[in-house]
């Protein structure tokens, strides 16, 4: 009773061998000596990459501590009496000038 095979189980279980005899044979492909370095000379020469740093960053942060401090000197000279949004403004710049100026405090190493 439990020996009997339908057609459809013995065409999985035929299947699956040949699966298997396929999957564990030898491909008939030989790759010839030298193969590598060939396709390797055919290749265009690679240029030389320049890793010296440009601060361009740095260079931005400063310009844009000199406007904050511009900026700065402005809302203190300012006499319009101190609203609340002026005091606002006043610190939220003065907060940028001071996170400019850590950030710019700390001592980075560049590429190497």
């Amino acid at each position: 009773m439990g020996d009997e095979m339908t057609a459809e189980e013995r065409a999985l279980v035929e299947m699956d061998a040949r699966l298997v005899r396929a999957l564990e044979a030898r491909p008939a492909v030989e790759i010839p000596a030298g193969f590598a370095a060939r396709v390797a000379g055919q290749l265009p020469e690679r240029r030389s990459v320049s890793l010296t740093p440009t601060y361009y960053g740095r260079n931005v942060m400063v310009a844009c501590m000199v406007v904050l401090g511009v900026a700065l000197l402005g809302l203190a000279l300012d006499r319009t009496g101190g609203t609340t949004l002026g005091v606002a403004l006043e610190w939220f710049v003065c907060a940028q000038f001071v996170a400019l100026a850590m950030w710019l405090g700390v001592w980075r190493r560049g590429l190497r």
